[in-house]
């Protein structure tokens, strides 16, 4: 059921004795509604204190004909010097107004900090392989594609934030502007809440600009088959 991407190393020499590995994504055929391709860059450059870096980037594509809610995808990358690295990304669109669409990209980007390899060894990419695989795909309608266990940490958070902007709305219309800013501003390891949180900041304290958007996501979040029932 997984949509299987495998990527093939090229390596390249650089400037003096700095080298990179470019990786293309080389897709497979699966049945996937979201195909994934891009690129990650393995380098080393033996000047730097922290001399080796890793780079990705990697776009998502709708081939399906309804919105996507909700992507996970999974990268394992290896190379034959010993680097390797593994990372799930789970991205959940039930607050935006129509999701992805069919037809359009969404990124998965990232900028791994240098790193220098523990054993001492000098770590010069040469060649390697890996994949990425499509975890699970939800729609909007509510159905999902592949792994419903891989949606579980997305899904409960999603719950959790939906029930916390319900009572940041509830002590809005109670308590007024400043038990809101107050409940709003503690600590939260939901990335709604700290869009918000950050909201209100670059909107200089506005309070009415910020419960404006978390009404707009319930309000779409209860437009949506089963967001509030998982």
């Amino acid at each position: 059921m997984k949509l299987m991407l495998f990527l093939i190393f090229t390596a390249s020499v650089l400037l003096g004795q700095q080298r990179q590995v470019s990786v293309p994504v080389i897709q497979t055929p699966e049945n996937s509604p979201a195909a994934c391709s891009g690129e990650i860059s393995f380098s080393y450059d033996p000047h730097s204190e922290f001399p080796n870096a890793l780079e990705q980037h990697i776009t998502c594509l709708n081939e399906s004909h309804r919105n996507i809610l909700a992507l996970g995808i999974r990268v394992s990358v290896s190379s034959s010097n010993g680097i390797e690295f593994e990372r799930s990304y789970d991205q959940d669109y039930v607050f935006s107004p129509n999701g992805v669409v069919a037809g359009q990209s969404v990124r998965f980007d990232e900028l791994f900090p240098a790193f220098r390899d523990s054993s001492g060894k000098e770590k010069i990419p040469v060649a390697g392989k890996g994949s990425v695989s499509t975890e699970f795909v939800e729609f909007a309608d509510g159905t999902i594609w592949g792994n419903r266990d891989t949606a579980k940490v997305l899904l409960d958070n999603r719950r959790r934030a939906i029930k916390t902007m319900k009572t940041l709305d509830d002590i809005y219309h109670s308590k007024g502007r400043d038990g809101f800013t107050s409940s709003l501003n503690r600590e939260s390891d939901l990335q709604t809440i700290r869009h918000l949180q950050n909201l209100l900041e670059e909107s200089g304290g506005n309070i009415e600009v910020v419960v404006g958007e978390m009404e707009k996501f319930l309000t779409l979040a209860s437009s949506r088959p089963g967001a509030n029932q998982r």
